[in-house]
Order: structure tokens, then sequence, then C-alpha cells
């Protein structure tokens, strides 16, 4: 930190008597957008040093790597490890994934996290800036990155639809909690904004092409700012200040497909809500997997005591929580665990990999 303030206080000696010298100005810019760096500089390469930073509520929580070139490297919803460099490679955390590339290999500007399946999946990628301030220190936004489809036939046709299912959902303003009391004083039927947006123009909610993923991105981009705007107008309150979400296919076998999904929402109050879960599409049945179809029956407490197992081994007790949905991941099934589920909301998010090996025998034979 003291070594970039002397720089920055170098930087001034080249004032002039109308302002500060070009250069001087870009590198103070630079250090302002550095405001929200959580350390000092984590490396130097080649002379170049390079800082992790949780980007603000505009670019909902992404995390970036800045060098002092500007270039950036964004993780997206990845959450770095306790040594993100290590001997030349980035190192980061998706989900229950632990991800490590070479710097040398990530070109500026681009995603640390990879479309894992080019083949199958094409990256879409839709964002709105925040055009107007909702509070003095947040702002409302939109951003949707997800790996969509671009196979064509029926269970693609499945996958795709679940997928824009999810996502218009998600997008939904009159899905979202609201305080009772809040609802009883404030907000009329004929204020929710979705409802009154879909009885008004019905053809706006529609989607033309399956198939297209950025055209899907863009549309849901378009229906959430416009309720946005439309709560903005009416004026009373601030249900939703921002709205992320990446979905990305992790395992793909012959039969099955799991998508990761990051979502993170912030409803107005003392945090956002990020949420990670993993779900499991057979591509053979069209249905997704869920526990009753993929445990046998009445092994609900064989599986739980094996998760126990595992938890403990980790720190983390199951309590009184229930199972949460599994899904497949290669040679294991994962259980993901959302911020207060088994913990405070300081202690994240938790995904455990069981072996399948020690749930073989739980398993229905026709799931495996």
């Amino acid at each position: 930190m003291i070594d970039r303030l002397l720089r920055y206080l170098l930087c001034l000696v080249g004032m002039t008597v109308g302002g500060l010298h070009a250069s001087a100005q870009e590198y103070a810019g630079f250090m302002e957008e550095l405001r929200n760096a959580t350390s000092d500089s984590l490396m130097n390469i080649n002379g170049i040093e390079y800082y992790l930073l949780y980007e603000d509520y505009e670019h909902v929580h992404f995390l970036s790597l800045w060098s002092e070139r500007r270039e950036t490297i964004v993780f997206g919803p990845a959450v770095p490890s306790d040594t993100i460099y290590q001997h030349g490679d980035i190192c980061g955390r998706l989900g229950c994934e632990y991800l490590r590339r070479p710097l040398t290999s990530i070109k500026p500007d681009s995603m640390f996290v990879d479309n894992k399946y080019p083949h199958l999946f094409e990256r879409c990628e839709s964002e709105s800036p925040c055009s107007f301030k909702a509070l003095d220190t947040n702002n409302f936004g939109y951003k949707i990155l997800m790996d969509y489809p671009k196979v064509k036939g029926e269970k693609w046709d499945f996958l795709r639809y679940w997928m824009i299912n999810y996502v218009d959902t998600f997008t939904c303003l009159d899905n979202l909690y609201y305080d009772d009391v809040y609802m009883r004083v404030n907000i009329s039927d004929e204020q929710l904004p979705t409802m009154v947006l879909k009885k008004k123009e019905p053809e706006a909610f529609e989607i033309e092409d399956i198939n297209d993923g950025q055209a899907i991105a863009d549309h849901y981009r378009d229906i959430y700012m416009r309720q946005v705007y439309y709560l903005k107008n009416l004026d009373f309150g601030f249900p939703l200040c921002y709205l992320r979400i990446f979905m990305s296919p992790r395992f793909v076998s012959s039969r099955y497909v799991t998508v990761f999904i990051s979502t993170n929402l912030y409803s107005y109050g003392a945090h956002d809500l990020p949420m990670e879960r993993y779900i499991t599409f057979d591509m053979k049945n069209l249905e997704v997997v869920r526990n009753w179809n993929l445990f046998r029956f009445g092994t609900d407490d064989e599986v739980r005591n094996v998760l126990e197992e595992e938890m403990r081994e980790k720190g983390f007790e199951l309590g009184e929580c229930s199972v949460p949905q599994a899904a497949i991941f290669g040679d294991d099934i994962v259980f993901s665990f959302q911020p207060y589920q088994i913990g405070t909301y300081a202690d994240g998010i938790s995904h455990f990999r069981v072996p399948k090996s020690k749930l073989h025998k739980y398993i229905r034979k026709e799931m495996l």
C-alpha cells in the first residue's frame, strides 16, 4: 500500500497550473478504481503489479484481477482460494471445483471460467449498466452469463426450456419475498410490475426462438430492466437493486448433464443473497434428477448418514438440516448448502463431494 501511495504522489509531481498531467490523471483514476481492493499487490510479474478486486454492486460481486496496465481478468462467480497465485498459475474455486490456469494463458478482459463444452454450448452474455441511482451506494443492475445448448434435438430442447424457465422465474419480481407489513402498506395488486406488464404487453414476454441463447439473454435483460424502471417511476421502494445469473454445464456424460448455477440478488437489506447449486438432467428420460428418483426408496437415513460422515471430516455438522438436492458430478455425488443452512451468512456456501462408491448401494440401478 505504501509503495502504491508513493508512486501516486510521484505522479502528482507532474501537476501543471491547469491541472494534472495526462499520465498522472490516468494513474490517479486507476488508483481511484482500486478503492475496493482487498489487499496490497498479490504478485509482481515482469515488473507489473496485480491486484484482486471485489467489484462493487454495478458489477454484481464478480471478482477481478487487475494489473497496473488496466488489464482485467474476470473471475465471474469463481471464488479465489486462500492463495490465488501459485508458481505462475491462477487458482480459484467454482462451486465444488478448484480451477487452476496459467496466468499467461488468460487474455485480458476475459473470463477465468471457461466454457467447458464449447462443442455443445455457446457462451451468451448480457448486462444492463446501472443507469440511475437507487440508493447512495447501490445501483440497479442486471448481468447474465450462461453456456446455452446449441445442439438441436428433443433432449436439448428439454434442457433449453428448463434454463429459460429458470431465468424467467428469477427475473420475475413478483416471485421475490416481500415483508407482509410492507406489502399491506405500500403495494397494491395493480402495482406488482410483472403482472401489470404481462397484462399490457403479453407478447413482450414470449420467446420467439429457443435456439438463440443470446437473444434469450437480451430478452430477459430487457424484461428485468423494464420492471425496475416501472418500480422507480412508481417510487414505492426498492424491491430489487441488482441481479446476477451464471449458468454453466460442468459435467456431461452420454446420459447426464449437470449444470452449475450461481445467482446473486440484492433486494434491499443488510446484505445480498448469493446461492450456488448443481442440477443434473437425465437426458435419457428427459427429467431432472431428484433425490427421490436417484436413491432407492427407504434409504433416506442411510444417505443422510453417509453425507453426515463426509461433512464431519471437513468440520461441519448437518444437524437438523434436511439433505439437500443431490447432483451427479463424474464419480461423485454433490450436495450443496446455501447461506444460513448449516452456518451463518459469513460461513458462505458449502459443497460436499461424496464418492459415488460410498452411495452406490443406495442408488437406483436404473440410474447407474
